[in-house]
């Protein structure tokens, strides 16, 4: 397999800091490493879930990403969840305001709000 010059440095980095934290164990730290891929678009996004093969299907208010789990170390691969999912709204639900005006008697009002969820798909790879 052939590696771009910085793959391959990050590798040989992994391998040095190995050998630096054997010899040094008391600087292992408890907490994993997470080797995040962030991408910025479905086009980077699927190659990559590709190549991380299985992995378990995470998401936060703004991210959705795949994260495989190796030994207590993660790779995961990140992008913002509107490039993959949709919002989709679900129903409406009632709000109750207070406003509280200068010298004026405060006021209550309700008003209806639209309520969404993130519609995401099963398979990033479209099926393949």
């Amino acid at each position: 397999m052939d590696l771009t010059e910085h793959q391959q440095q990050y590798l040989d980095g992994l391998i040095e800091l190995h050998k630096f934290l054997s010899e040094r164990p008391a600087l292992i730290p408890e907490a994993p490493i997470i080797v995040d891929n962030f991408v910025w678009d479905e086009d980077q996004f699927a190659p990559k879930v590709k190549a991380l093969g299985s992995a378990e299907k995470k998401n936060t208010s703004d991210y959705y990403y795949l994260r495989r789990n190796i030994g207590i170390h993660k790779v995961e691969v990140t992008i913002r969840r509107e490039k993959v999912c949709e919002r989709v709204q679900v129903g409406t639900k009632e709000v109750t305001h207070t406003i509280y005006p200068e010298n004026v008697q405060t006021t209550t009002i309700t008003e209806e709000v639209p309520v969404y969820e993130w519609k995401c798909p099963d398979s990033i790879l479209g099926g393949s």
